[in-house]
């Protein structure tokens, strides 16, 4: 098998030259220092089945990590109905029903960008097992509280329940910056489509708060029960990946390279057992984080202004598109949430999914980094369409419903594929022994480009 080194704005870059997973093992033993007896070994399973199953068990890992934070942020009518005015004739908005988004999306960006940096720091000290189990079973108890509070009458003492509410934001985001983080370093372990499958499955992750919001208010009326059953499905999902993540080590075509990946870094290793736990994948000499970052800084950068682009507009800015036919009642009703929300998940997605096309190839990231900087002409673009953002009309130059869903289609298919792309060969620049930590470091980059994104937003409103 051929393994060449590229040099990408002066790195030296490792990749394999063929994707296919036979081959990506042979170049994972071939970066080891194993006896040559073990070297000619073959993964435990190859079957079709064997592949499959994994890959359903990434694409669930990335559904759990980023459905928490945003079954709260979709829940917005049943916060806006459990901070509502209950003094008075209840017509007006109250303190609480006016700034709850703004506390949350502080609570929730802090306490992130914190420990993502942590779990990078501590990565090599605790094992992978405990910090993928542990924030799982952090963000099912946070749930569990969550809808039990649904059912609760909280009226009498909202301030008392705000309180509960940021708590409860801030530890699920602690929880899910720990186990995100964990998550990309495994797959930085594996072969390169496992990371695109937990990318695909933050794009779904996306997509179900919204069918499940619209399930559980047309199943009743009633606010507290539907926020009731809205949240009963959170806890459904962290249990069914808690369960998915204990199935992996009986699976042989992983373990096998969880294990090739434990014996490079220099661990006491054995062969495991199809039913036995994987053993837990931890390093005790600190990672040359210096030299990992060097070798990863372009895609890191580049998955960075990713998200920075995309959370500079959506859904901040995008979330005030307006139909230029108001006089068509049902349309304008509708435009927000199909136009903006639903282009963007449903197109996000399929970017998502579709790189694993994988193209782009890593020896080409000038034009992957000529791409993600193009995106920055959705600026001009959006700010062009019809916004409502305040009393005051924004110049429209875009005069067509199409043009601003043609521009979200683009936007959200753009955001899935380039973002994924990177985040898929972040971890394969490096040395296979660095891997992990290098999926980690791409994680923390993701983080930081949500956070910037969130600022440029702030910013970009107050221009246009």
């Amino acid at each position: 098998m051929e393994t060449p080194e590229v040099n990408t704005n002066g790195l030296a870059v490792q990749y394999d030259a063929v994707e296919s997973d036979e081959e990506e093992s042979d170049h994972l033993l071939k970066n080891s220092s194993l006896s040559s007896a073990v070297v000619e070994d073959a993964p435990h399973d190859r079957s079709p089945s064997s592949f499959k199953a994994v890959y359903l068990i990434f694409f669930l890992l990335g559904v759990c990590s980023v459905l928490p934070w945003n079954m709260f942020i979709t829940a917005k009518s049943y916060f806006a109905y459990k901070f509502r005015n209950v003094t008075g004739n209840g017509t007006e908005d109250s303190a609480l029903d006016s700034s709850f988004e703004g506390y949350f999306s502080v609570a929730a960006m802090v306490p992130s960008i914190i420990f993502q940096l942590l779990n990078l720091a501590l990565q090599h000290r605790i094992s992978l097992q405990t910090r993928i189990i542990v924030p799982l079973l952090g963000m099912l108890a946070l749930f569990v509280v969550t809808t039990i509070f649904a059912k609760v009458d909280t009226d009498e003492w909202q301030i008392t329940f705000f309180a509960v509410c940021i708590s409860t934001v801030v530890l699920i985001n602690v929880c899910a910056a720990v186990y995100q983080g964990s998550v990309f370093g495994l797959a930085g372990i594996l072969p390169k489509r496992y990371m695109q499958a937990i990318m695909s499955g933050q794009g779904m992750g996306g997509i179900l708060p919204s069918i499940i919001s619209i399930i559980s208010t047309a199943a009743t009326s009633d606010e507290d029960s539907s926020g009731f059953i809205y949240f009963l499905f959170s806890v459904v999902c962290i249990l069914i990946t808690i369960l998915a993540f204990l199935m992996l080590p009986r699976n042989k075509y992983a373990s096998y390279f969880l294990n090739k990946y434990a014996e490079m870094t220099k661990i006491k290793s054995r062969e495991l057992e199809s039913t036995e736990s994987f053993e837990k994948v931890a390093r005790h000499e600190r990672p040359p984080f210096g030299l990992i970052f060097w070798k990863i800084k372009v895609p890191a950068i580049m998955v960075l202004l990713v998200f920075a682009v995309t959370l500079g507009l959506f859904p901040g800015t995008l979330a005030y598109g307006a139909a230029m036919n108001a006089d068509n009642k049902n349309w304008a009703k509708y435009f927000s949430p199909v136009a903006c929300f639903l282009v963007f998940n449903t197109m996000d997605f399929t970017g998502r999914t579709l790189a694993g096309i994988q193209w782009p190839k890593p020896n080409h990231m000038p034009l992957i980094s000529l791409l993600v900087l193009l995106r920055l002409v959705f600026f001009p673009l959006f700010a062009f369409c019809n916004l409502h953002i305040t009393d005051h009309p924004t110049t429209v130059f875009f005069n067509n419903d199409a043009y601003f869903i043609v521009f979200n289609v683009l936007f959200g298919l753009s955001n899935g594929y380039l973002g994924s792309l990177l985040m898929i060969y972040g971890p394969k620049f490096v040395d296979v022994k660095h891997s992990e930590t290098a999926g980690v470091m791409m994680s923390l980059f993701l983080a930081a480009g949500l956070a910037v994104g969130s600022v440029i937003s702030v910013l970009f409103l107050k221009i246009v």
